[in-house]
């Protein structure tokens, strides 16, 4: 893991080098720790791990954005800062509530705010649900998850655009020349991209995702058919 990808998940630390509100110092000093230690996979936080999950906190606001190991390391904190004078579970839920989580948002859930909605614009099943809608035997399942996915990746970085469409301009060998060149079929998919207006990162992880499924070529024949008979047909209305 790299800095950028560990601050997604902070609410204060963002890869600074000093804190630059000192309201926040605590927190900010806390969460550069972890980023610290993670990325060094220093047997601290195995340590601290353990603590937590022997707490039984492990299910604890799970779903909030922030990962268990920053949680751990939070609570070690608070422990050794609460010890002999006030420490409780039920303090240190209260405490990570209404102190720590209420100051701000992680900065993934920052930048889902900021560019989701323009993204889910693109989309034809994900409508900002929390959860799949569609059971999972709807074809419609899958669509929706590749769409959320596409929207989370590309709200997280722009850098995202540029791996997934990486495809479209990676030359190869062609066996009847001999020559490095892209293939017909990725240029076939660019130009399908232009023509009906979506996305070129979103339609290359739905070709990646059709290439996955059917473990064979996929040409242009079959990705349109896919593409009219499914991605469309099945579309709400």
């Amino acid at each position: 893991m790299k800095v950028r990808e560990l601050c997604l998940d902070c609410r204060y630390y963002e890869g600074e080098d000093r804190c630059p509100d000192a309201r926040y110092s605590e927190y900010w000093n806390k969460e550069h720790e972890w980023v610290t230690l993670m990325l060094a996979h220093a047997p601290e936080m195995e340590t601290y791990m353990g603590q937590y999950s022997n707490r039984n906190l492990d299910f604890f606001d799970e779903e909030d954005g922030t990962p268990l190991s920053l949680k751990a390391l939070l609570f070690y904190h608070y422990h050794q800062e609460t010890i002999g004078r006030f420490f409780s579970i039920s303090g240190f839920k209260m405490w990570y509530r209404a102190e720590y989580q209420s100051g701000a948002k992680t900065l993934r859930q920052r930048q889902w705010d900021a560019h989701a909605p323009r993204l889910m614009q693109h989309c034809k099943y994900f409508r900002g649900e929390i959860r799949n809608p569609y059971t999972k035997k709807d074809e419609r399942r899958v669509l929706w998850h590749t769409e959320r996915y596409w929207v989370s990746l590309i709200s997280e970085s722009q850098y995202n655009h540029v791996l997934l469409t990486k495809m479209l301009h990676e030359k190869q060998v062609n066996p009847d020349t001999g020559k490095r060149e892209v293939p017909e079929m990725m240029r076939w998919l660019a130009q399908f991209c232009d023509e009906h207006e979506h996305p070129r990162s979103l339609i290359c992880l739905f070709y990646t995702m059709i290439v996955t499924a059917v473990c064979d070529v996929v040409t242009p024949e079959s990705f349109l058919s896919w593409y009219q008979d499914t991605y469309l047909a099945l579309a709400p209305k």
